[in-house]
């Protein structure tokens, strides 16, 4: 069941060859863990520089932190002038209606 989905943009400048299949590596248990289905794009601009974007339809709330922290991690390690953009949004329906 979907709960709402979640958005990561990110560009970093890269430090290494492999930065990029690093940071998918480091994020895909996490993200298949807390959702249903996510789906990556990322677009290299030669050796320099890298705009990566996740959504990820989310089943699970509780690893959001986690995301966070390997992100931040990661591209600390393997990026330079980073940044990032998150957006959580939260589909939620309830109420019960009596006769």
């Amino acid at each position: 069941m979907k709960i709402g989905t979640l958005i990561i943009k990110i560009y970093g400048e890269l430090l290494e060859k492999q930065s990029i299949q690093i940071l998918l590596n480091a994020m895909h248990p996490i993200l298949n863990s807390v959702s249903t289905k996510f789906d990556s794009d990322h677009k290299r601009f030669g050796y320099f520089a890298t705009s990566l974007i996740w959504v990820a339809h989310l089943k699970s709330f509780w690893a959001n932190d986690h995301i966070y922290t390997v992100l931040k991690e990661t591209l600390n390690q393997y990026f330079t002038n980073w940044t990032i953009d998150i957006t959580l949004t939260i589909e939620e329906k309830g109420g019960t209606t009596h006769a």
